[in-house]
């Protein structure tokens, strides 16, 4: 310990000026690890928007593929009615009700072309948004 009574008043201020040099020194340590907190706060905060937007584009993209999806089973049913209309399976929307002069409703069977439309909806699913017009016609 110092005997600070047993100082001259030179060596008081001498003491003083290297003790506010030490200070002025961690102070500025102490302001550029505030500086450099703050740099990665707003890092991290960027990084949670541009995580927050590629989670807002692939729901974009879910949307849009299940869009996808929708219209290619509605274009399926049509393919199904097409190629087997007289197979117990009704002309029109899919919700239409049977008469009773309508005859029992069958089971349509996987056929070659129906595995390959499934096939096709899983290419296009796995490659994403494409115009599926351009696949069947």
């Amino acid at each position: 310990m110092l005997n600070i009574s047993k100082l001259t008043k030179r060596e008081l201020i001498a003491k003083y000026r290297v003790l506010d040099k030490e200070s002025a020194r961690y102070a500025k340590a102490a302001d550029i690890d505030v500086e450099n907190a703050k740099n990665e706060a707003m890092t991290a905060h960027r990084l949670k928007e541009k995580a927050e937007e590629k989670i807002s584009n692939q729901n974009v993209r879910i949307k849009n593929l299940n869009a996808q999806i929708e219209r290619i089973h509605q274009s399926l049913q049509t393919v199904v009615r097409m190629k087997y209309p007289m197979d117990g399976i009704y002309r029109g929307s899919s919700d239409m009700k049977a008469s009773a002069t309508d005859e029992p409703r069958e089971v349509v069977k996987p056929t070659e072309e129906l595995n390959l439309l499934k096939y096709l909806i899983q290419l296009c699913i796995v490659q994403g948004p494409t115009d599926i017009s351009e696949m069947f016609w």
